[in-house]
């Protein structure tokens, strides 16, 4: 019995569980909301240039449409993220959810290409199959802002990845089986079978608007700071003062004023963002842009298209391709907090991401479908691992009032980074040379796992920034103080 017990033990905190059980309801909707944009974005992802091509757009408009539209949700995500904590984030949430709405209507309603276009660039709509618009760089802040400790910050963060990625297989695998089966209606045409998807996809932004109206005041920067980060501070005897005004916000002794937080969420954003934390960020976008690029040029959408193209699938077979291999990386993205916990952030991404890197590079020479998806099951197991430790390293890196609009400008650096490959990719496969995007696709990932290494290979917990979550100095340094070697900045 003790031997059972101590083998749920070390599977509990290998696999984080007991972190994900203890984490609030706020986290938890979080959790849940994201996996519902998950569902949706497997759902639309498999078939999104399915679909266009079905309505006679060519590969190189199929191209700048991605393109288009991954430039509309970068402007969008910058917008909502530089004033979300002083509109507040869950109605930026909020506002999202309606832009997911928006689209799918129109998707359902119009077949004109210029009128989809617009509506995918001012509203939601996933051109990757992946993550777009201000919902994650909100979501991680608030799931920051709710977790103090940073090693299990890193297991929620596993969880909301791992939660979205199987809900992500589940609506690869329903978009497959629903399209194929509706195509074999004969009252039915391929566009129509298609619409249906957008149907369902507006549905869930209705269900998301729901969830981010049932999230409490502390999600919110404002009441956070007013409420719990001032005790963190201060002293057992001014803890409980009764006679404090409601909106004073006292300095605890000892501290010099430069040294305490005065960025009011109110005014949090790009502007306020102290100068060591602006180098942070331009390294951070300068590597995660490389790498988005890269993706950029090889988007599942695309993908899916290419498997299409090259070996004869139906929707039902590629549906169920691609939901196992989303599962399979679920299945090791379990894994990713522990070796966060034990590696630390940097070697956790590096490590399962190169060798993904170099199976995206290979993925166009076996002329067989069996040796096809053994290079997409591999590249698939080791893709997502890096996603919650890099999640957990920029929260480290940024203060409390730092997270949202610096989330938000790497999430921005990225979309736009992403949004110049699917058109490169969209020429290259006019010209029947998709081989050229998923080698150079490849070679820039693993130049952007060279980058991580260079840059930050000397990352450790707690000596990153010199500030604490409220933007206190926690080393001793003066604020604004270049950062050490050993910090890996």
């Amino acid at each position: 019995m003790a031997t059972i017990k101590s083998v749920l033990s070390v599977v509990s905190n290998t696999l984080g569980i007991s972190a994900a059980s203890n984490a609030s309801r706020d986290v938890w909707i979080i959790i849940i909301s994201r996996s519902l944009r998950g569902f949706a974005f497997g759902l639309v992802g498999l078939i999104l240039a399915l679909y266009l091509a079905s309505l006679g757009f060519s590969d190189t408009r199929i191209g700048l449409f991605m393109t288009l539209t991954l430039l509309g949700d970068a402007i969008l995500s910058l917008a909502l993220t530089q004033v979300a904590d002083k509109v507040g984030r869950r109605i930026m949430l909020l506002f999202g959810a309606c832009g997911m709405m928006l689209a799918g209507t129109v998707f359902v309603i119009f077949s004109n290409y210029w009128i989809m276009l617009l509506v995918a660039i001012v509203g939601v709509i996933s051109v990757g199959g992946n993550e777009i618009g201000p919902f994650r760089a909100i979501e991680e802040s608030i799931i920051a802002q709710l977790t103090d400790d940073e090693i299990q910050r890193s297991y929620l963060y596993q969880w909301y990845n791992v939660f979205m990625n199987l809900a992500a297989a589940a609506g690869l695998a329903v978009s497959g089986w629903l399209t194929s089966f509706l195509r074999e209606k004969p009252a039915w045409k391929e566009s129509d079978a298609y619409r249906v998807i957008f149907y369902v996809y507006s549905a869930i932004g209705l269900a998301k608007a729901l969830f981010a109206i049932s999230l409490s005041r502390k999600c919110e920067l404002e009441l956070e700071r007013n409420e719990t980060s001032v005790h963190t501070h201060l002293p057992l005897d001014l803890e409980h003062e009764p006679l404090l005004p409601h909106n004073h916000t006292p300095v605890p002794p000892n501290i010099p004023p430069e040294q305490t937080n005065s960025v009011s969420p109110k005014t949090a954003s790009l502007f306020t963002i102290s100068p060591t934390s602006r180098l942070t960020l331009l390294k951070l976008a300068l590597l995660f842009a490389l790498d988005s690029f890269a993706s950029g040029m090889a988007p599942w959408p695309l993908l899916n298209y290419w498997l299409v193209t090259k070996f004869p699938l139906r929707e039902s077979a590629l549906g169920t391709l691609m939901s196992c291999t989303t599962l399979l990386s679920t299945l090791f993205a379990l894994f990713s907090g522990a070796l966060t916990h034990h590696l630390g952030p940097i070697p956790a991404m590096v490590l399962p991401h190169a060798p993904a890197a170099l199976f995206l590079v290979l993925l166009p020479f076996p002329q067989t479908i069996g040796w096809t998806v053994v290079l997409l099951v591999l590249r698939a197991a080791l893709n997502a691992m890096d996603q919650s430790p890099r999640s957990a390293f920029v929260a480290s890196l940024l203060g409390r009032q730092e997270r949202t609009a610096g989330g938000g400008v790497l999430m921005v650096a990225k979309t736009l980074a992403q949004a110049a490959g699917p058109v490169i990719t969209g020429g290259l496969a006019q010209g029947k040379m998709w081989w050229i995007a998923f080698v150079v696709a490849g070679a820039l990932k693993g130049l952007y796992d060279l980058g991580l290494l260079v840059l930050f290979g000397g990352f450790k917990w707690g000596k990153s920034t010199g500030k604490g979550d409220d933007g206190e100095d926690v080393d001793g340094s003066e604020a604004g103080e270049e950062p050490s070697p050993e910090s890996g900045r």
